[in-house]
């Protein structure tokens, strides 16, 4: 653990201090095509995205380094790695509002509330799942507001808090994804990064 915290301090640094980002880089394509690795192989993606963020800070592309820094928490993610999560996440989220991207700010609170939940801090993971709920209905993102609203749906079910489940909040708007909310109600989901 006293490894993730000095790298956690070197990233910190790292963020606090870059200059201007090239938007659609390649370098962000290919940190891109690596998402999908998450999930299936997220130790090897790891790798490969530890790489691609350290070009980014090299070359000073910083759309491209926030998002490998959020990618690099859902590879925490999925290796159990909570606090690790947690911690790019942050990073993740400072530089995306740093630089207003807007899509990606959400999609970190989004990874912070589930590995809140995931270590018992449930009024953290709430409050970080609405705030991004705020950002993906400002932007109309319905793939964002799937993504928290099952989120939501989830935590609201573990914490066994029926009433104030997202149909309740209004969450769910006409033709939404209903179904895939049902199968959350039913305990089918533990969360989607």
């Amino acid at each position: 653990m006293p490894e993730a915290l000095t790298y956690a301090n070197a990233m910190e640094k790292a963020v606090m201090g870059l200059a201007d980002f090239v938007p659609h880089s390649l370098l962000f394509e290919r940190i891109e095509q690596l998402e999908q690795g998450l999930l299936q192989a997220p130790e090897t993606t790891r790798k490969a995205l530890l790489d691609l963020l350290q070009e980014a800070r090299e070359t000073v592309q910083q759309h491209a380094e926030a998002y490998a820094l959020c990618l690099l928490g859902g590879c925490a993610f999925f290796q159990g790695n909570f606090t690790e999560t947690l911690l790019f996440a942050q990073y993740a989220l400072r530089l995306s509002q740093k630089l207003g991207l807007r899509d990606l700010e959400a999609r970190c609170l989004n990874a912070y509330g589930l590995a809140s939940n995931r270590v018992g801090k449930y009024d953290e993971a709430l409050e970080a799942y609405l705030r991004s709920r705020e950002i993906a209905n400002d932007l109309a993102d319905d793939t964002a507001r799937s993504r928290v609203i099952i989120n939501l749906a989830a935590a609201y079910s573990d914490l066994e808090d029926h009433e104030r489940l997202p149909r309740g909040k209004g969450l769910c708007q006409p033709g939404g994804p209903d179904s895939v909310l049902r199968r959350c109600y039913a305990g089918h989901c533990r969360g989607i990064a």
